[in-house]
């Protein structure tokens, strides 16, 4: 809360916008996010006090001439305790989608075993170093030559350490095209042993270009 007038009567919280627009272009209902804002302080701290209503100062603070506009509006609790609910329920029921899937993706990965019949030499000694780099939040530099299978020894533990909480995201970037279909393709192949996760492939814009010649600077 930017302001807090707790001896007004009715108590008063403002909230406060910066501004390089002129203050004759703002008008109340200049920004509905602003005043949403403002809402959800109003409500909270209504709530915790027992007020019926609160007063709420939305007010434009111009940078270059130091100016201010303030527009007041009077709010009572049962209305605040509506538009809080409404705005809660949303975000609610997008969240526990989010969680149903999370505890479905973890589900599968704990039972997520190494998706070919048997690991390449070395293949083994490379996912145990990655997973405990994650573990230990350190980082592991590896070299080893084409075809040992890095990029599965690296995905699979990353994800492991994914349902396990060590991680919330994984990003692996690659240096060529081909690379990336290498990835995609581990993904798939873990897939394919019931693991259930998201991916996102965001590929260069030069690769994307319809033109026959590419000049994006």
């Amino acid at each position: 809360i930017d302001g807090l007038y707790s001896n007004k009567e009715p108590v008063i919280i403002e909230e406060i916008k910066t501004t390089t627009l002129s203050l004759n272009l703002i008008h109340e209902d200049h920004n509905s996010l602003h005043w949403g804002q403002a809402q959800c302080y109003a409500f909270m701290y209504a709530r915790q006090h027992q007020l019926g209503e609160i007063n709420i100062h939305l007010t434009y603070y111009h940078l270059d001439s130091h100016e201010e506009k303030t527009f007041e509006r009077n709010f009572k609790l049962a209305d605040l305790e509506i538009f809080f609910s409404n705005l809660v329920t949303a975000y609610l029921s997008w969240f526990q989608k989010v969680q149903a899937w999370q505890a479905r993706r973890d589900s599968s990965i704990e039972q997520l075993s190494f998706p070919y019949s048997e690991y390449r030499p070395g293949q083994r000694d490379m996912a145990v170093a990655v997973y405990k780099a994650i573990r230990t939040k350190d980082r592991a530099y590896i070299q080893s030559p084409t075809g040992v299978g890095k990029t599965i020894a690296t995905l699979f533990p990353s994800v492991k350490a994914l349902g396990q909480g060590l991680a919330t995201k994984i990003f692996y970037l690659t240096a060529k095209t081909s690379e990336i279909l290498v990835a995609e393709k581990a993904l798939e192949d873990m897939r394919r042993s019931d693991l259930y996760i998201r991916s996102v492939t965001l590929t260069a814009k030069e690769e994307l270009c319809f033109c026959p010649s590419v000049s994006c600077d």
